[in-house]
């Protein structure tokens, strides 16, 4: 588990081995999401609403997200705290670039991202490829040359896709120092620690990640 404070906010990437009530236990007043795979960012509420990402601006309150292969994006600066799940239709959707410009100061936000699924194993077909570049003005060709996806040695009509990559862009655009990005490089699906949806099919299971001013 990967547990840090940095200027009196704390965050974690929890494992498998976190589960919600410890997670209560360890963590003050926790907020919760039903995510939904899409791109609504709200200011945290006590009941559990619809959306994938939330921010808060009050100490001792937690934001938390689930995530089974998907990036958990925390953020922070000297005021708002957010979580972000972004799943590959958050990221066509551009979660990430809206909840950027809930900060007024990007060159002030510090960005963490957890345990999450890396381009060797993820793969997505053509149609989702396309829908997952278009928002960006990118076609296939281009973003093979940039290196956000590659051709995939598996199955005909498919990507590799750099879910990182791709938030990395969005976050360097808006004007993010590349010094405040800090990137997991633990890969969800060959991690045995993280639990990955699409490593275990089989059962039901959640990484929770965490972010609280303290």
């Amino acid at each position: 588990m990967f547990d840090q404070t940095q200027q009196g906010v704390r965050f974690c990437f929890g494992n498998d081995s976190l589960d919600r009530e410890s997670l209560i236990e360890q963590f003050p007043n926790p907020r919760f999401l039903h995510q939904v795979h899409g791109s609504n960012i709200i200011e945290s509420v006590s009941r559990e609403v619809s959306a994938d990402g939330h921010y808060s601006l009050k100490r001792n309150e937690s934001l938390v997200i689930k995530t089974a292969d998907c990036l958990p994006v925390l953020l922070f600066d000297d005021k708002i705290i957010m979580a972000i799940h972004a799943g590959w239709r958050g990221v066509a959707q551009k979660i990430f670039t809206k909840g950027i410009q809930k900060f007024p100061a990007p060159e002030r936000v510090k960005v963490f991202v957890g345990p999450h699924i890396k381009a060797p194993s993820f793969e997505l077909d053509t149609h989702s490829t396309q829908t997952l570049l278009s928002p960006r003005q990118l076609g296939v060709e281009s973003a093979l040359s940039l290196g956000l996806i590659s051709i995939s040695a598996n199955q005909t009509n498919h990507y590799c896709v750099s879910l990182e990559s791709l938030i990395l862009k969005e976050a360097m655009d808006s004007g993010i120092l590349k010094k405040n990005i800090w990137i997991s490089s633990i890969n969800t699906f060959t991690s045995p620690e993280y639990f990955s949806h699409r490593r275990n099919r089989h059962r039901i299971g959640q990484n929770y990640s965490i972010i609280s001013r303290i």
